[in-house]
């Protein structure tokens, strides 16, 4: 009876509801009942609320029953409503009934067993007004299933979508295609993160807070270059911005793209609301509310039943007899309700969307007949794709059964599986089964390797999958090895692919083949260089043949001989090409069980035998035999052509026998110049040692003593001579003599030579001319010390090899010009010995001298020539020889010069004499660690009346300066190699020093390293000059005075 008087009395409330809509209670309630909607509508008079309807649905909603949300809804929200929100509420009341439109709004309601708060949406919606009253409707829903659809449909969007608070600028959400368009990790979008800092594009929130819907084209940090758009929404009841980001970098079709993508997400995301009408059955027509007309794209009023969603081009044709089928039925009464599935002639990313349709009855006239019907319409475009990518999935699944080991379905998201076909397992087992429980128990069992077994249960996992899915890796795949009953393995590959169902399910449809001749083959592959092989394959122990995988182009006729072959029949057959005995005694042990035998011995077994091939040819080849993988069933089998091999291993032996011949012949010209060297230097040696005892015995003889120390001196100087000799050829076949070139001309060449080679002249009585063809000689660019050391060396041998009386010349000849080089002959001409002919082919080849003229005079240790020739082709000139025994040489020197530089003079020689005494008073900071040197050297220096301090090294010299008065010092003479600091460390120490004398201070090298490497350095230390033991007394003061500018 209550029930009863609630229901009348709400009917009539409704009726005048209805009234005002020319519609009826009846009509609203269908509405909602069909579109799963929460309704409560509300009369409002004089600010007082009440509730005058209330769906039944809605209890679900708030989780009340339905007496209770009519108790607590009946004056409004306010005792359901969180305190916070009271006024937001009474604010979108007040704009709903002041400016009679439709608002959304979110708010959070009491629960009724805890403290916790529900977030709901709710659109209210000015529906009419009767007297002083005005109607309000209110359509609640929860925002968490719209929030998942707008995500579904967003993470399906190929244009990434970045969501951010309205207020604070930071990122709620963003789908994978916004993180993989800016090239940046999910790290990058977590929430707090500020949107304008994380795109990099502007440093000033205001510049992008006042976008419009419009695009705005930015260029990314990564290069591409990007479109975002804008719009406001609703996100868990906040105000938000999404903002849709589309990659144009390649500027194909990108604004349509665009359009389109904007377009279609700005639909999927309003089509949260059900669209509905009313039909009038009676009067054949269709009436649509604003909202619904609008969304449609059709006018309020249709005059048709049928034939208006195709007169409007909305549904596809194709569904015109199913449609007016279905509305016979319902318009004649025999159905009540209809639902209907059909594709629009709207396109979304080129397929048709659709619609779910559906009528129902809402009023009969007094026969039973229906005279008016509610219908409404959904978006089921998703879902459709859903279901069609799952039964494709599906079809793809069950046409594989047959080429598959074995097909697993699996419900993913309640980790059960679904359904199992193949050999590889029971497919008795029953359905309810987990994951876990079927890899693990079932399949796994079958893996024998631990390793792969545990990477197999670790793939094959609901966690895995989930991780996979939700990482946007819907495909992935891997491999192992499963065993046969006969206990062998066999490689398969198993590919799991994962989608989405239209319920929202994670299923995965995972397909297992067999891989093993594809496996085998790819491993044997890789294993070997296919161009140095005849032919690959592999012998299969279980099944006792082998299997030819690959063949070298030319050697195909192996695989037609080969493949398949037993182990007795490849003997036989190998043994017919065999050539040698010694080949055929181990080609009889080709038995497959034997060659097993020995891998297990030695890992690897190989056989070398000769064959005549089909070009009947001698081919030397190599069998090779290992187990692959460990796999102790397959044996892998390469066939090579060793033939180059052999030969060049024996050419190698050839060549190793040519060496170690010239390294025998290189280790006695060693001993040859060590025994010649000792002797060369001994000599010298014995010559100083006795004079200095014979001049120790004679010290009353001044005369004596005098002539002793003459011939210790000369004996000196040929003996530095000799050693210069040595560290000349070292440097020049080390690569390491340097070229100076410098103006040169024929009066300072003359001069030169008259001076050092008429006096040797004198003492043999041999005539030295230098003909008057060298006037005609321009001046031209040249290292004067190596060139005049060439001609020195021939002058010398020369005098050395003319007897007495001889004649010695120098000519000039050829002279040419070519640009900016002369080219012409110097010519060193004697009538001394000669050369034989024999000698003439070695004779610019080190340590050679000709055995049958050495001699007393003919001193030295063959290296002047060698040297002479090494110069000449750093200098890029040549020397060649013309001789006769007994009748005397010439050498023709071929010189390619560059002209002298006319702005800069030639060299000339200060013959200007010092006085000794400008020298008195100096004062000397000698640096030298050898005692009798640092004697030596101090009194030379006292000679000239200098004083000398000496320091034992070079920081004792470095300390001494430091603390020494500003020009105390006068010049430093610097040994380079002493113990704790070293002369080219001291030196830059002195210079680098703040004191005023520091830098201008005169610091000369003296020292043993004489090559022209250690006279730059110790020039690039600092130091002013460069003098190499023995000291030349006469150079060192003239280098002394130059520097103290006493001249």
């Amino acid at each position: 009876m209550k029930a009863h008087k609630e229901t009348s009395e709400n009917t009539n409330k409704s009726l005048e509801y209805i009234d005002i809509l020319n519609n009826n209670q009846e009509h609203s309630r269908r509405l909602i009942e069909e579109s799963n909607g929460n309704l409560a509508i509300y009369r409002i008079t004089n600010n007082a609320f009440e509730l005058i309807y209330l769906s039944r649905k809605l209890s679900n909603l708030f989780g009340y029953t339905y007496d209770e949300c009519k108790t607590i809804l009946k004056n409004g929200l306010n005792e359901i409503l969180s305190p916070e929100d009271f006024g937001k509420v009474r604010r979108a009341f007040n704009t709903v009934l002041e400016n009679k439109i439709s608002v959304d709004i979110a708010f959070s309601i009491k629960t009724k067993d805890s403290a916790d708060k529900t977030l709901i949406n709710a659109t209210l919606s000015h529906i009419g007004e009767s007297e002083s009253s005005a109607f309000i409707e209110c359509i609640f829903f929860s925002p968490t299933r719209e929030i998942t659809l707008q995500k579904a449909i967003l993470e399906q969007s190929p244009n990434g979508a970045i969501v951010i608070d309205s207020y604070t600028d930071e990122i709620i959400y963003a789908n994978k295609a916004a993180i993989k368009i800016c090239d940046l990790t999910p790290e990058h979008f977590k929430k707090g993160t500020k949107y304008y800092k994380l795109l990099g594009y502007c440093s000033n929130p205001d510049q992008y807070t006042t976008e419009t819907a419009s695009a705005k084209q930015i260029k990314l940090p990564n290069k591409k270059t990007i479109t975002i758009t804008s719009r406001d929404i609703k996100w868990l009841g906040k105000d938000a911005i999404i903002k849709y980001i589309t990659d144009i970098t390649d500027k194909i079709d990108m604004f349509q793209k665009l359009k389109t993508s904007e377009e279609s997400l700005k639909i999927a995301l309003e089509n949260g609301n059900i669209q509905s009408w009313e039909l009038d059955i009676v009067n054949k027509r269709i009436i649509f509310d604003k909202k619904s007309a609008k969304k449609l794209n059709l006018p309020n009023l249709h005059e048709s039943i049928s034939d208006t969603w195709f007169v409007n081009n909305i549904i596809n044709p194709k569904y015109y007899d199913t449609f007016a089928a279905a509305m016979k039925e319902l318009i004649s009464g025999k159905k009540e309700k209809i639902t209907l599935e059909v594709e629009t002639n709207t396109l979304y990313n080129g397929k048709s969307t659709w619609l779910r349709i559906v009528y129902s009855v809402t009023a009969h006239d007094e026969n039973g007949s229906p005279t008016r019907a509610i219908g409404t319409s959904v978006d089921i475009t998703r879902q459709k794709q859903m279901e069609e990518h799952y039964n494709n999935e599906y079809l793809y699944h069950q046409s594989l059964i047959s080429e598959t080991i074995y097909t697993i379905q699996i419900d993913v998201t309640n980790n059960r599986v679904i359904n199992i076909d193949g050999t590889a397992i029971n497919s008795a087992i029953g359905k309810s089964i987990s994951i876990e429980e079927l890899t693990a128990h079932q399949i796994a069992k079958h893996i024998s390797d631990d390793k792969e077994r545990e990477q197999f249960i670790s793939m094959m996992s609901q966690e895995n999958f989930l991780n996979h899915f939700y990482k946007g890796e819907n495909k992935f795949s891997f491999e192992y090895k499963l065993s046969k009953p006969n206990k062998s393995s066999y490689w398969v590959e198993t590919t799991v692919n994962l989608l989405n169902k239209s319920d929202g399910n994670i299923a995965a449809f995972i397909f297992t083949k067999d891989i093993n001749e594809q496996k085998i083959e790819s491993i044997i592959n890789n294993n070997i260089v296919k161009n140095e092989i005849d032919y690959s394959g592999y012998i299969d122990l279980t099944q006792n043949i082998l299997k030819i995988i690959f063949c070298k182009e030319g050697c195909e006729f192996f695989r037609n001989r080969l493949n398949g072959l037993s182990s007795e029949e490849l003997t036989n057959l190998i043994l017919l090409d065999i050539q040698t005995k010694r080949t055929s005694q181990h080609m009889s042990s080709l038995d497959f069980a034997n060659i097993k035998k020995h891998i297990d011995l030695e890992k690897e077994y190989s056989i070398v035998f000769d064959i005549v091939d089909n070009t009947y040819s001698k081919r030397i080849k190599k069998l090779h035999f290992s187990y692959l993988h460990n796999n102790k069933n397959i044996i892998m089998v390469l066939q090579s052509d060793v033939t180059d091999l052999f030969e060049y291993e024996e050419k190698q032996k050839q060549m190793l026998k040519k060496a170690l011949k010239e390294a025998e012949d290189a280790n006695s010209a060693k001993s040859e110049f060590l025994t010649r060297m000792s002797h060369d230097i001994r000599t010298p040696m014995n010559i100083i040692i006795n004079m200095t005892n014979l001049a120790l015995e004679e010290k009353d003889n001044i005369s004596a003593i005098k002539e002793y120390l003459t011939k210790i001196s000369s004996t000196s100087k040929f003996l530095l001579g000799l050693i210069n000799d040595v560290l000349d050829m070292s440097r020049i076949e080390s690569g390491r003599i340097r070229l100076k070139p410098e103006n040169y001309t024929y009066k300072e060449f003359a001069s030169t030579f008259k001076t050092m080679i008429e006096p040797m002249c004198r003492q043999k009585n041999i005539k030295f001319t230098i003909y008057k063809d060298f006037e005609s000689l321009p001046a031209i660019k040249v290292d004067i010390i190596r060139f005049n050391q060439v001609f020195f060396n021939l002058l010398t041998n020369a005098v050395k090899y003319t007897p007495d009386g001889g004649e010695i010349s120098l000519h000039c000849t050829n002279i040419t010009k070519t640009a900016n080089f002369y080219e012409f002959d110097i010519i060193v001409k004697d009538n001394g010995i000669g050369i034989s002919d024999e000698f003439q082919k070695v004779i610019f080849e080190p340590f050679t001298r000709e055995s049958k003229v050495i001699s007393a005079n003919s001193d030295g240790i063959g290296l002047g020539l060698a040297i002479v020739k090494n110069i000449l082709t750093q200098m890029g000139c040549s020397i060649k020889v013309k001789s006769k025994v007994n009748e005397g040489s010439e050498f023709i020197v071929h010189i390619c010069a560059e002209k002298a530089d006319e702005d800069k003079p030639a060299s000339q020689t200060d013959n200007t004499g010092n006085d000794d005494s400008i020298l008195y008073g100096k004062h000397v900071l000698l640096v030298e660690d050898h005692d009798l040197n640092a004697m030596v050297a101090e009194k030379l220096l006292q000679r000239y009346n200098m004083k000398v301090e000496r320091a034992e090294n070079g920081q004792i010299a470095v300390d001494m300066f430091k603390n020494s008065p500003v020009n105390y010092y006068d010049v430093i003479l610097m040994d380079i190699r002493m113990p704790v600091m070293n002369g080219i460390d001291a030196a830059k120490a002195i210079r680098a020093m703040q004191k005023a004398d520091a830098k201008q201070i005169p610091i000369i090298a003296m020292t043993a390293n004489a090559f022209a490497e250690d006279s730059e350095q110790s020039i690039s230390a600092g130091m002013n000059a460069h003098l190499a033991k023995p000291i030349e007394p006469k150079l060192m003061f003239e280098t002394i005075i130059k520097y103290l500018n006493l001249k």
